[in-house]
């Protein structure tokens, strides 16, 4: 569908999550779009323990991992 965005003179997706990142950037620079990445952040009504701090921790590395691997990419 990104054809379609730009074709109706969208500029922008946004996406809920980093699953289908490289298809979706691959597609959006194709169409001259740019992409905003949703990124999964725990929720404490799900059952996140925000008082755990190695939980906290390792959420956070995977976070800025998830943001070094995509920061780069021009869309």
């Amino acid at each position: 569908y990104p054809e379609r965005i730009a074709a109706y003179g969208g500029n922008s997706i946004r996406t809920w999550g980093t699953a289908d990142a490289p298809k979706v950037l691959a597609a959006a620079n194709k169409n001259h779009l740019t992409v905003m990445l949703g990124l999964d952040v725990a929720r404490e009504r799900h059952g996140f323990d925000y008082n755990d701090a190695s939980s906290v921790a390792d959420q956070l590395e995977k976070i800025k991992a998830e943001v070094l691997k995509y920061k780069d990419d021009p869309a």
